[in-house]
């Protein structure tokens, strides 16, 4: 249809929650932490749908995706972190007390977030999300 659409995930960590349930409950091989083998490379599959794409009609669209990551206790050893981290090399970190209260997204620039991409284009997106989430008592 030659639209751009931006995906915000809130949050990747929430959905591997979930397939990590789905999959105990279907009593596969469990893997690192109780996660399903298969957690990065549906990750992988998850982010790797951004990108441009031409249609058959010629119209030129777009999928952005910005996920978030609620790593459990601040430990971004965990495995939804590594394999985020591994795939699109950058992250927000989710504000925990937004995110329990289902505030979208949880995110504000505060919160700890990680990118090894330039200082400047760090600083962009910190000045484009609001310095408080009101409402949530951050």
């Amino acid at each position: 249809m030659g639209l751009n659409v931006l995906l915000i995930a809130d949050s990747t960590s929430r959905w591997a929650q979930a397939m990590r349930e789905t999959s105990g409950r279907l009593e596969e091989i469990p893997g690192d932490e109780g996660f399903p083998a298969y957690l990065d490379s549906r990750i992988k599959g998850a982010y790797e749908r951004a990108g441009y794409c031409r249609r058959t009609m010629g119209q030129l669209g777009s999928l952005t995706m910005v996920g978030t990551v609620s790593a459990r206790g601040g430990n971004f050893d965990e495995p939804v972190t590594q394999s985020t981290l591994g795939t699109v090399k950058t992250f927000w970190d989710c504000h925990r007390r937004a995110a329990y209260k289902r505030f979208y997204p949880a995110v504000d620039r505060t919160s700890i977030s990680w990118s090894p991409v330039s200082r400047s284009v760090t600083a962009i997106f910190r000045r484009a999300l609001p310095a408080r989430l009101d409402g949530c008592g951050a």
